[in-house]
């Protein structure tokens, strides 16, 4: 019998994201390897991307979409139905993209649990989209509560997972005061479909057209969730300088979240809303080739990078990150532009360079894309996650 793996999520996989992609491609390519793979996540309101063939994807039958309670009591509804997959498919690993997740396949029976950590569920209410600062008392007390029984639901998750998966040292650095076998933990960044994310003039001009650009615009791309950690408020100060000087330039936001309406009007009451465009939800690969500056990860409430930097990099696009412990490691002898975080004057600075020099533009990006090729490619990540997954060798035992 051939290795089975059982991917679960709490969450829905949205039509557009890194999370849809890091499943699917994932998918693919246990596939490839001989691994059967079954999908178990929310069903998305708005729709979500179609799984390639061969995939089996199953949606959880209840969601309780309400703040705090309905997490609790989606548990004793989901749970069933992880049981009845585990013991249907016989699975010899539970994979869980959430601590969550992780839980229910827990509580089902799993034994043999791998969490791969994409942000830190307990910090939410106070860097993600929720907020916390400014909120009235009674919304801060729920925002508090829901904070703890996060908190809780992790200590309980990563100490029943065999292995926990971070995708950066700074959710491992994070996880690391939560596990009390710190021996689980291991570094495993995201990979890219380097031939999936290249460089390409036709689809930059495929995606150009589909925004209405002007073939000499220049333009600063923002591909993101737009909440706070992601700093895309610090993006739209530094862009609205960048506008006033360089008269081809053009912000473009592709995502949405609650920071979206603030920089739109921001924008619009200096008079620059015009020059900026508003995307929302569509998927990365429609627009990216259209971008000739990638801007990522400016504000200081995270450190690292994530995966939209790997693919404008990928692509041959020079990509600004705000400099940290992290990207400084990764990054610091070439590849990627680094500036202060939360510093609108001095990213403004990095992209009017990378403007007026275009020499500069092309190497940045072709170190960049060299980069993503040797270290950072989604076959040197399923090689190593096939070791995590199945490390020996798979299929000697079912995790139910």
């Amino acid at each position: 019998m051939g290795s089975r793996a059982l991917y679960v999520s709490s969450l829905a996989l949205p039509h557009y994201g890194g999370m849809s992609r890091v499943f699917f491609e994932e998918f693919e390519r246990l596939l490839k390897r001989g691994v059967e793979v079954k999908g178990l996540c929310e069903r998305p309101e708005k729709g979500g991307l179609r799984p390639p063939s061969g995939i089996d994807l199953e949606y959880f039958r209840f969601n309780f979409r309400r703040f705090l309670i309905g997490k609790l009591i989606e548990l004793a509804f989901r749970i069933p139905q992880v049981r009845r997959a585990l013991r249907t498919g016989r699975f010899d690993v539970c994979h869980a993209h959430d601590p969550y997740a992780a839980l229910y396949c827990a509580l089902a029976g799993s034994k043999g649990i791998v969490l791969t950590l994409h942000s830190i569920l307990s910090l939410d209410p106070f860097i993600m989209e929720r907020g916390y600062w400014g909120q009235p008392p009674f919304r801060k007390f729920l925002l508090l509560l829901n904070f703890l029984i996060d908190r809780f639901i992790e200590l309980l998750a990563y100490n029943l997972a065999r292995s926990i998966i971070c995708v950066s040292e700074w959710e491992m650095e994070r996880a690391r005061g939560l596990v009390l076998n710190k021996g689980k933990l291991a570094l495993l960044r995201n990979g890219v479909d380097a031939e999936a994310f290249k460089p390409s003039e036709e689809l930059r001009r495929r995606a150009r057209e589909r925004l209405g650009l002007r073939g000499d615009e220049v333009v600063l791309l923002f591909i993101g969730r737009m909440v706070p950690k992601e700093g895309p408020l610090t993006i739209a100060m530094a862009g609205a300088r960048v506008l006033r000087e360089f008269e081809r330039a053009v912000l473009v936001f592709a995502g949405d979240g609650p920071e979206r309406g603030k920089c739109e009007r921001f924008l619009r009451e200096l008079g620059l809303g015009h020059r900026a465009k508003f995307l929302g939800e569509v998927d990365a690969r429609e627009i990216i080739h259209a971008g000739d500056i990638s801007i990522k990860t400016t504000s200081r409430l995270v450190d690292g990078f994530g995966l939209a930097a790997l693919e404008s990099m990928a692509c041959g696009i020079p990509t600004i990150l705000g400099r940290d412990g992290i990207t400084s490691k990764v990054f610091g002898g070439g590849g990627a532009l680094l500036v202060e975080k939360d510093d609108p004057e001095a990213l403004a600075e990095a992209i009017g360079a990378l403007i007026a020099n275009e020499g500069l533009r092309a190497s940045i990006g072709a170190e960049g894309r060299r980069r993503v090729e040797e270290e950072f490619s989604i076959e040197r990540r399923v090689d190593r996650l096939m070791r995590i997954l199945f490390p020996t060798g798979g299929g000697a035992g079912a995790a139910d």
